[in-house]
């Protein structure tokens, strides 16, 4: 542990998940430390994860989001700098120049450790007319509180979603709650582009049971209006009126006050850190989604920007600045998304990292009752699994179905963190009641064709 005659200064640079993470950990780790965390915006501590649920008002109150208020942060002995950015540091002079943005005031922080968790920004679009009032971004407490006031004093009708990523999925949810028309246009050649063809068919085939509609291998080529959103043209050719519009073209990592002290930027163009979180700075640690992170499957470094991963990483970052070592292993990358009553979840490799398998992979694609077939209630489930030709490890697995899903993709994701094999996870003893799943699991019937499909393989002659 940190030992000194003086208190530890740490600062810290964002007040989200990773940010208070690391904040609450330091200060158990280090009763006498000086922790300071600088947020960007007033608000601190929330679930940004929640906004769509909020908007669709199945959150009644955006106070519900607050995780911690900032009287109770402080009253931890951490002082809060919210409405306040910090602009850049010295590594050298161990120094960080902030702003307060009420007052417009600069100022100067020391520190002896320094911890990054600036978290990612929306990737903003140049597209004429993107100024124009009813365009949105979401991600913050202050983005989703003014798409709902827009609703409530406008009434909007026709609402595009530009972007079909998760954000853009639970938002059309929640803006059809809210009573508009929906319509989603995606560049891709199919909706939620990081899932496989046989999901997204589902997929979209869902949405437009429920009244959503959707472009494909589209874009948005000019918004018009004189001062309010009135019209979107296509690059397609054609345009339509709409009095809404949510950009949810995927997010970026937000570096640049890491990149003005000289912080490396490694996959992605996030931070580059290594498992103790350190950056390539002595004393400077980045957590969260600024920051990459190590696939457990592939072994390299990626960035795959998650609420749970940024609250791990956090912890992680907080002791080891405050004196403790720790280590954060990576991740699988196991997502879900809820879009009216689908669940959507999936975890390990997707797109160009499959295609950096050794030996190549192999795929199979089963749909089975979440239930027994007699038990009243079930639905259909259908799983992608993928493992690699050489040597049969699980590489990846994706589902859709209207339940027993989430669930179910947290035990794929535990078989690709021990790095089993199809084999291996066909002989997993699930759990087995009529309510909940059939004698033969969704997951177990993947696994047990992975095999058949893995044995044939290996029966083949081989050359030479």
């Amino acid at each position: 542990m940190y030992q000194s005659f003086r208190p530890l200064k740490i600062v810290i640079v964002g007040g989200v998940a990773a940010g208070l993470s690391a904040a609450m950990r330091a200060r158990r780790n280090n009763p006498q430390s000086e922790i300071t965390v600088i947020q960007k915006e007033e608000h601190i501590s929330y679930a940004a994860c929640g906004l769509p649920y909020f908007i669709g008002g199945q959150i009644p109150a955006v106070e519900d989001l607050i995780v911690r208020q900032k009287d109770e942060i402080e009253a931890q002995n951490i002082r809060v700098l919210s409405a306040h950015e910090a602009l850049s540091f010295n590594g050298i002079k161990k120094r960080v120049v902030v702003k307060e943005l009420n007052r417009q005031k600069t100022f100067e922080l020391s520190y002896d450790r320094l911890i990054i968790a600036s978290g990612a920004r929306p990737r903003r679009l140049d597209i004429p007319g993107v100024g124009l009032d009813g365009i949105f971004y979401l991600r913050s407490l202050n983005d989703g509180m003014a798409i709902d006031a827009y609703i409530r004093e406008q009434h909007p009708r026709k609402a595009l979603i530009l972007g079909s990523g998760f954000i853009g999925l639970e938002m059309a949810e929640a803006l059809s709650l809210r009573g508009l028309e929906i319509t989603l246009v995606e560049s891709a050649a199919q909706v939620l582009p990081v899932v496989h063809p046989a999901i997204a068919e589902k997929l979209m085939a869902g949405l437009l049971a429920r009244g959503c509609r959707f472009m494909i291998n589209n874009s948005v080529l000019q918004f018009n209006g004189e001062k309010r959103l009135k019209q979107v043209v296509f690059k397609n050719g054609g345009s339509e009126d709409f009095d809404l519009v949510l950009i949810a073209a995927g997010v970026e990592p937000n570096t640049s006050f890491a990149q003005s002290g000289g912080v490396r930027l490694g996959a992605g163009g996030a931070i580059a850190v290594n498992d103790k979180m350190e950056t390539n700075l002595q004393g400077v640690y980045a957590a969260g989604d600024c920051c990459q992170v190590r696939h457990r499957v592939s072994n390299r470094y990626t960035w795959i920007p998650l609420g749970t991963t940024a609250n791990k990483q956090g912890r992680v970052a907080g002791d080891n600045a405050s004196g403790r070592y720790a280590r954060f292993k990576g991740v699988t990358g196991t997502m879900a998304v809820k879009v009216f009553d689908m669940q959507i979840a999936l975890s390990g490799l997707t797109g160009k990292d499959l295609e950096k398998v050794p030996g190549g992979w192999e795929q199979v694609v089963v749909k089975q009752g979440s239930r027994a077939h007699y038990y009243p209630g079930g639905a259909e489930i259908s799983v992608v699994m993928t493992w690699a030709r050489r040597d049969g490890r699980l590489l990846a697995v994706q589902m859709i179905g209207e339940e027993g899903v989430a669930k179910r993709i947290d035990v794929a994701a535990l078989a690709l963190q021990q790095k089993m094999t199809v084999r291996e996870l066909a002989e997993a003893d699930l759990s087995y009641a009529p309510p909940f799943a059939p004698v033969n699991d969704p997951l177990m019937i993947a696994a047990r064709r992975a095999v058949k499909m893995l044995e044939k393989s290996d029966s083949r002659p081989r050359l030479g």
